[in-house]
């Protein structure tokens, strides 16, 4: 349960399905390299596997878009028979248009939903999708799972296409009525520099929509996310920041340490490779396995922010400890000009402005 925890670390893996898609979104960096690979269905259940016994009580499905898997249904089954609480999977809801689907993927044991929904009509929605009418599948989609009563989150890709809309995508959202709604901040997690330059946006140009969309949602949505922008552009909305800083204490967001383990493109960097052996010394010697698992989690996490890109204004910011800063191919393209210091007494905590945040919020315990 984690209810007014201040550190309760995230129990929620995210499971690889693959690259396959039926959907060419724009920005999606497995866009450049194809979408027709999937992981085999042994490789994904010693995923699942890995992940109970690792402590985990929520599986998050990703891809790709694990619904068109050969084997999603025995795979939901499965992660139903290892005990998981939740059961989610990402999606952009095309197949799930389909009635007849969604009652197998209930029946399989899906209780948790996070849609892609990147337009607040059909006419943006399809053009970044370059798939007709994908808007209204995957409408389609959430009403046919608002019928067994199952909670969704939404996720939205900021990018320059849709930004200036950000307050019609909230209008959307409270129609729709999402537990969560996520503004992710286009990153290159996959290293896809060239696609940073085509879809990012500026910080500071984006965060007036996102703060008016916020001031729209709320009261409406209970948790509503802006993940990887720094907190220095979030001045008045910094309980919605979730950096890398912040993601290990989100009970919706992936165990960083989970991800170190095994990362979808399969290559596993030297930081990567230390963490990896940290992880089985600490298996190794469990004089505290739940203080080793915490320990791995932070270090993951520290190192990944390690990666991103500070100005010297950002030693003086009051945010400087639990902020990230900016991504290299963010700063290839825009510089770090628009960084700027706030004034105050510097801030320690990571959940500083997020302690109660999720306070009530269970796994299903």
């Amino acid at each position: 349960m984690v209810k007014s925890k201040s550190r309760a670390y995230t129990k929620r893996a995210r499971i690889f399905t693959g690259t396959g898609c039926n959907a060419k979104c724009r920005f999606c960096y497995y866009y450049l390299s194809g979408l027709k690979n999937f992981w085999p269905k042994e490789l994904i259940m010693r995923e699942i596997d890995i992940a109970e016994r690792a402590g985990m009580k929520a599986v998050d499905f990703s891809g790709g878009e694990p619904t068109v898997h050969p084997h999603f249904l025995e795979l939901v089954e499965y992660a139903k028979s290892k005990g998981f609480k939740v059961i989610c999977t990402l999606t952009n809801g095309i197949k799930m248009s389909n009635e007849k689907f969604v009652k197998k993927l209930v029946d399989a044991g899906i209780n948790d939903l996070l849609f892609s929904v990147h337009g607040h009509n059909s006419e943006e929605h399809d053009y970044i999708t370059q798939i007709p009418k994908s808007f209204d599948k995957m409408i389609a989609a959430i009403r046919n799972f608002k019928e067994y009563g199952i909670p969704f989150r939404i996720n939205c890709t900021v990018t320059n296409i849709n930004y200036k809309n950000l307050e019609k995508h909230a209008i959307l959202y409270n129609k729709l009525e999402p537990m969560q709604v996520n503004f992710i901040l286009f990153n290159d997690f996959e290293l896809a520099d060239e696609l940073t330059n085509q879809f990012a946006v500026r910080y500071s140009e984006a965060a007036p929509y996102i703060k008016r969309a916020i001031d729209l949602m709320k009261g409406n949505v209970p948790y509503i996310n802006v993940r990887y922008i720094p907190f220095c552009f979030m001045e008045g909305y910094e309980e919605h920041v979730c950096d890398y800083p912040q993601k290990i204490f989100d009970p919706f967001e992936w165990s960083q340490r989970m991800l170190v383990r095994l990362p979808s493109n399969g290559i596993i960097p030297v930081w990567k490779y230390l963490g990896y052996l940290a992880y089985g010394f600490l298996k190794a010697h469990p004089f505290n396995i739940r203080l080793s698992r915490e320990y791995l989690e932070d270090i993951c996490i520290a190192m990944r922010v390690k990666e991103y890109v500070k100005s010297e204004v950002c030693k003086k910011c009051k945010f400087n400890k639990i902020c990230q800063g900016l991504e290299k191919s963010y700063v290839k393209v825009f510089g770090i000009s628009e960084l700027k210091a706030i004034e105050g007494a510097p801030l320690k905590d990571p959940l500083h402005f997020r302690r109660e945040f999720y306070k009530g919020y269970s796994y299903g315990d």
